[in-house]
């Protein structure tokens, strides 16, 4: 009966779950296509420092950043 109604919660989910990642899934492929035909190859930090930093800073002023 317990596992019955995980899937049924699994169901319910899913479709939102599908939702909010397509357009994500759809981001991650377009720059790696991007990445493809393109020889510039970017750090972690490149990629990924600027939206470090402004987390770190609104984690300092206890605020939410905004993405």
């Amino acid at each position: 009966m317990r596992h019955q109604k995980r899937e049924e919660n699994m169901i319910e989910i899913q479709p939102v779950y599908a939702e909010l990642t397509d357009d994500l899934e759809m981001k991650l492929d377009e720059a790696d296509h991007e990445a493809a035909l393109s020889t510039t190859r970017l750090t972690h930090q490149d990629v990924f420092g600027k939206y470090q930093k402004r987390k770190i800073g609104c984690r300092k002023r206890n605020v939410q950043p905004i993405l």
